[in-house]
C-alpha cells in the first residue's frame, strides 16, 4: 500500500480536511445568502459569511484540483448540474414574480363571472366622487367579513383616486363610540 505525501505518521491526512472543508464552505455561502436576505443583521455579517465560504471552497479545490474537476465534470455531476439549474432558473422567475407583484399592484379576477371584479358602473361612480367620502365599518376584530370588506373599499379608494377613505372600528372595544354613532348592530357600514 502506497503512503500519499500528504499523510502523516498519525493516520492524518490532508486529504480527511476536504470534506469539512467543503460542507463549511457550502453552509459558510448559504447562511451569508440567507442572512444578507432577511437582514436583521448588521451588513458587515453577511459578507463575512460569504467570503469565508468563498474561501473554505477555494482551499477545497486547491487541495486537489484534478479529483474537483473530476467530479464536476462527471456524468452525474452534468446531470445534477441540470437540475440545479433548472432549480435555480425557476427560483429567480418566482422571486421576479414576487417582486413585480409587490411593486405594481395589479389583480387578476380568474373566476368565470368576475365576483373579484368592480364592475364598470361602480368604477365610474368612485371615478367621479364629487368630494371625498369616509367609509366607517363596525366591524369586531375577530368578523370574518372585515378582510373581504377591507379588499372591497381597497378597490373602491384606489378607483377613486383617494376620495374615498375608510376606516374599521371595533364596536364592542368602543362602544361608547358605536353608541354615539347609533350603531345598534354589528357589520354596520357606514
Amino acid at each position: 500500500m502506497a503512503v500519499r505525501p500528504s499523510e502523516a505518521k498519525g493516520g492524518f491526512s490532508i486529504d480527511s480536511l476536504r470534506l469539512p472543508l467543503v460542507g463549511l464552505g457550502i453552509f459558510a455561502l448559504f447562511a451569508g445568502l440567507i442572512t444578507g436576505l432577511i437582514g436583521g443583521l448588521p451588513d458587515l455579517a453577511p459578507r463575512i459569511l460569504l467570503a469565508v465560504g468563498v474561501l473554505l471552497l477555494g482551499i477545497y479545490v486547491a487541495l486537489d484540483p484534478e479529483d474537483v474537476w473530476a467530479k464536476l465534470t462527471g456524468r452525474g455531476a452534468l446531470a445534477s448540474g441540470n437540475a440545479l439549474l433548472i432549480a435555480a432558473a425557476a427560483l429567480v422567475i418566482l422571486g421576479l414574480i414576487n417582486v413585480l407583484g409587490s411593486r405594481y399592484g395589479t389583480k387578476v379576477d380568474l373566476t368565470a363571472n368576475k365576483q373579484f371584479t368592480l364592475s364598470d358602473a361602480s368604477i365610474r361612480v368612485a371615478q367621479s366622487l364629487p368630494a371625498p367620502v369616509k367609509v366607517t365599518g363596525w366591524l369586531s376584530s375577530t368578523d370574518s367579513r372585515k378582510q373581504d370588506f377591507q379588499t372591497l373599499l381597497n378597490d373602491y379608494s384606489s378607483r377613486s383616486g383617494g376620495k374615498l377613505t375608510y376606516e374599521f372600528i371595533d364596536p364592542e372595544a368602543r362602544a361608547a363610540d358605536a353608541r354615539a354613532a347609533g350603531i345598534t348592530a354589528i357589520g354596520t357600514i357606514q
